[in-house]
């Protein structure tokens, strides 16, 4: 995977979309912290996938939303943001309580710059980066090992993590998670022809893809019970491209979900 410095370009895009996103009139999302670890590095070879960030925009909004939307339930569980990159939610959502604790889980490379970059701010809870490679681990050992309390309850973070992973690595990932007996998880995935064109600042590294109807068989088959939706449902207003997609999230968070307006207007005239 390409880089920029220590980065991987695609963590280092994601947090430039959220700094872009943050100076709009009306932003969906705002990070004021992304501009600090973004802004050392010039994008100039990536001008055009730097500037399209509708769908990453979208999907940090999104889980936003089911992370609140879980806190409400759960003040003290403990969020476990896993290829976390350069999120920056620890700080930036007044959503998460004191009470709470967050793990963020990365290649080494990356904890350790932005551990550097946002040694003088304060996250708003108690805060633990641990250094893990997810192509060779799941890392729950190392999350055992910092402070992972299992009795405790869990939502499991898997932003922009799992086209990137091979499919028989996230059948194991998700069965050690699953033995957490209180946990809750939201993710992403794509279709299978986005894995298969190979163009493009992130689909050129995307491994696998599940079409939607795929989605429920495998997560149970590794003993979750989880809901999907094309992105494009929750898009407000935004172009994520159509039926491409798709958001997953365990039933608890189903009413976390806030669908678009076009959305709601097809359901409501459906039923009518």
């Amino acid at each position: 995977m390409e880089h920029i410095g220590a980065i991987p370009l695609t963590a280092y895009a994601t947090a430039y979309h959220r700094m872009l996103e943050s100076q709009d009139a009306q932003p969906l999302v705002v990070d004021l912290y992304a501009k600090l670890l973004v802004e050392p590095i010039t994008t100039d070879d990536h001008r055009f996938s730097f500037q399209r960030r509708d769908y990453t925009i979208v999907r940090t909004y999104v889980i936003d939303t089911l992370i609140c939307s879980w806190l409400d339930t759960h003040p003290a569980g403990q969020l476990v943001l896993l290829g976390a990159g350069l999120d920056c939610r620890v700080y930036r959502l007044d959503c998460i309580p004191s009470s709470a604790t967050v793990f963020e889980l990365d290649m080494a490379e990356t904890i350790a710059y932005k551990a550097d970059i946002l040694h003088d701010q304060t996250p708003s809870c108690e805060l633990h980066r641990i250094a893990a490679d997810l192509n060779k681990t799941t890392g729950i050992e190392q999350l055992i090992a910092a402070g992972l309390d299992p009795e405790r309850p869990i939502l499991w973070i898997m932003e922009g993590l799992l086209y990137y992973l091979n499919q028989s690595q996230v059948r194991e990932l998700l069965a050690q998670l699953h033995n957490f007996k209180e946990s809750s998880l939201v993710a992403d995935i794509c279709v299978p022809i986005l894995a298969e064109v190979k163009f493009g600042l992130f689909m050129r590294y995307f491994q696998w893809g599940l079409a939607l109807d795929e989605v429920q068989p495998l997560f149970h088959s590794v003993g979750w019970s989880v809901e999907a939706i094309y992105a494009d449902e929750v898009d407000q207003g935004r172009d994520v491209g159509q039926q491409g997609m798709i958001f997953i999230f365990t039933d608890d968070l189903s009413t976390g979900i806030i669908k678009s307006d076009n959305q709601q207007a097809n359901e409501s005239h459906h039923q009518s």
